[in-house]
């Protein structure tokens, strides 16, 4: 398992490595699976199958049986702890009347299973989205834990890190107006402007009073605020790298990134070495997320930006061209059409079925280039809450 430095991987990594609690029980192995590296759901089973045998001599399931009922017997058989990150790419989102469902049969059917029966493994999941179809069994096999934000101390030290100075009394104030949000810390770091370093509090209140955002705001009505802030600040060159990253749930390889920006936007940008230099420092900042990917790290940004700055993606008119006519286009975008998900993603055709692992090296996939070529984001069901971590445990 490859834990991260950032979100509900980091926090994964960090209670498995440092909280004792999980370790009450004599749990005889563990297996990790990432959804942002690969959403298939065929994979994870198969690569969970085979660990099995190779850890524990589990037999080889005949061509009868299924692949969940397989793993189940696994996990019955055996006391582990099983660790699903990323989950969301698998669900409806907030958007949607189901909101939290799960897309796949083959998941929803293993996890409702897992809250059902005898075992003595724990199941480990991380999402941003609510678990609609676990509801039912919430308080005995399913406990849900919402994740918050830093303490006001906290979010001061975090300001301070990253340059913003000042009383600390004020850095608590802006982190407590905040909610204490990671990332809306950073950026209003990042907005923040130079003569402003020293009395953060000021820039915050003006930048929160200006559009008259009405006392009691949710935190995502200040981040967006705070975002209008932020955009005017950022280069040309930077904000069409947000708009193009944001497009995408999976994380995208760099080059990729700068490929796209070059061949979606016909204005004046940098060469590309500029380019890869303005992705890296978003990334420096925190602003964008490296996450695995097959053969390397891919770029990724937080829902809340991706909701701002998929407005920003490319359309038909001034400053768009029309993408991928030339062979270089072709060869930056191709790849098969995704594969559908279980039952609900066949139902929901195209619109919801996630392709393998996201962006990698310069493969897309052909809905995507569709959606590019509209000027369309390529998943309308982006969004984003509050992270979630759930623990389904043996009755």
């Amino acid at each position: 398992m490859r834990c991260g430095r950032h979100g509900q991987d980091a926090l994964i990594g960090h209670w498995l490595k440092e909280a004792a609690g999980w370790r009450s029980r004599p749990f005889a192995g563990l297996f990790a699976w990432s959804f942002y590296q690969e959403r298939d759901t065929k994979e994870f089973l198969e690569a969970f199958l085979a660990w099995a045998r190779e850890t524990f001599r589990t037999p080889e399931p005949n061509a009868d049986k299924k692949r969940v009922a397989a793993a189940l017997a696994a996990l019955r058989a055996h006391p582990l702890v099983l660790v699903l990150d990323g989950l969301e790419v698998l669900q409806e989102g907030p958007d949607d009347t189901s909101y939290g469902s799960f897309l796949d049969g083959d998941l929803r059917e293993l996890l409702a299973a897992l809250c059902q029966r005898d075992h003595r493994s724990l199941a480990v999941l991380t999402s941003r989205f609510v678990f609609a179809d676990l509801d039912r069994f919430l308080g005995t096999a399913f406990h849900q834990l919402e994740l918050h934000g830093l303490a006001p101390d906290n979010g001061a030290r975090l300001l301070e890190e990253l340059g913003v100075h000042g009383p600390p009394a004020e850095r608590e104030h802006v982190s407590e107006q905040l909610d204490g949000h990671p990332l809306g810390l950073r950026v209003f770091a990042d907005a923040l402007p130079e003569e402003d370093r020293d009395q953060p509090r000021q820039f915050l209140d003006e930048s929160f009073h200006v559009g008259a955002l009405p006392e009691g705001a949710s935190l995502n009505d200040k981040l967006r605020r705070l975002l209008v802030f932020y955009e005017k600040k950022l280069p040309v060159a930077q904000v069409r790298i947000l708009g193009i990253v944001s497009l995408f749930r999976a994380p995208i390889a760099d080059e990729t990134v700068v490929r796209l920006v070059r061949g979606v936007f016909c204005e004046a940008l940098p060469d590309d070495a500029t380019l890869t230099t303005d992705l890296r420092r978003l990334q420096s900042r925190g602003i964008l997320t490296r996450e695995p990917i097959e053969g390397g790290q891919g770029s990724a940004c937080h829902p809340i930006l991706r909701d701002h700055f998929r407005g920003r993606a490319p359309r038909h008119g001034r400053g768009y061209r029309a993408p991928f006519r030339g062979p270089a286009h072709r060869t930056a975008l191709r790849g098969a059409a995704p594969k559908r998900q279980g039952d609900r993603a066949r139902a929901a055709g195209d619109r919801a079925a996630p392709g393998r692992g996201g962006l990698q090296g310069g493969e897309r996939t052909v809905q995507t280039a569709a959606a590019l070529r509209r000027g369309l984001p390529m998943d309308p069901r982006l969004g984003g809450g509050p992270p979630l971590c759930a623990r389904l445990r043996a009755r």
